[in-house]
């Protein structure tokens, strides 16, 4: 089945949490990043701190805390009447039905995909690009790259769960 979104959930899904999660989530990291390595002369590939141990806890850290605000924030849009109630559950949609119907439980499990289909492969991939490491500067805007993408990628299906979860408490006669 195909949803057919309300415009205000297609802005809220794709500006909201896509384009502005990815900038919000590139400016933090990159600062973090900054703290972490940029006293450094150069960003070992392993050890701690590293490019591998950094990727890996980001790519749980992250998802995890986008999904819990993200959840908290959505409930607050809909709460407030700047979102509609959708028409439309969570188990409408495949993919959506397979994620846990609990923020807390969703956001556990986009953090553990976030670092088997990302942070995994990314610490690898970095080991194998760079085993002398990276200079800080260059690390911190590809930290901040890799938090934008991740953030892009958990804010919109973390917000269409939760209108998923909203709109299968809808009452049955406003539905």
């Amino acid at each position: 089945m195909s949803l057919v979104l309300h415009p205000k959930h297609r802005r809220f899904l794709w500006l909201d949490q896509g384009i502005v999660g990815f900038a919000i989530n590139l400016g933090i990291n990159y600062g973090i990043a900054r703290v972490i390595f940029g006293g450094l002369d150069m960003v070992p590939a392993s050890g701690d701190p590293s490019m591998a141990t950094d990727t890996l806890v980001t790519a749980f850290v992250l998802p995890f805390l986008v999904a819990l605000i993200v959840g908290w924030v959505t409930r607050a849009q809909v709460a407030q009447d700047r979102l509609p109630l959708p028409d439309w559950g969570r188990e409408d949609l495949a993919l959506l039905a397979r994620l846990p119907d609990h923020t807390g439980r969703r956001a556990l499990l986009l953090g553990a995909v976030g670092v088997l289909v990302f942070g995994v492969p990314l610490s690898w991939l970095l080991a194998e690009l760079y085993p002398q490491g990276m200079d800080p500067g260059s690390w911190c805007w590809l930290k901040g790259v890799i938090a934008g993408v991740l953030a892009a990628w958990v804010g919109p299906l973390s917000a269409l769960a939760t209108l998923g979860d909203l709109g299968a408490q809808r009452p049955a006669a406003v539905q």
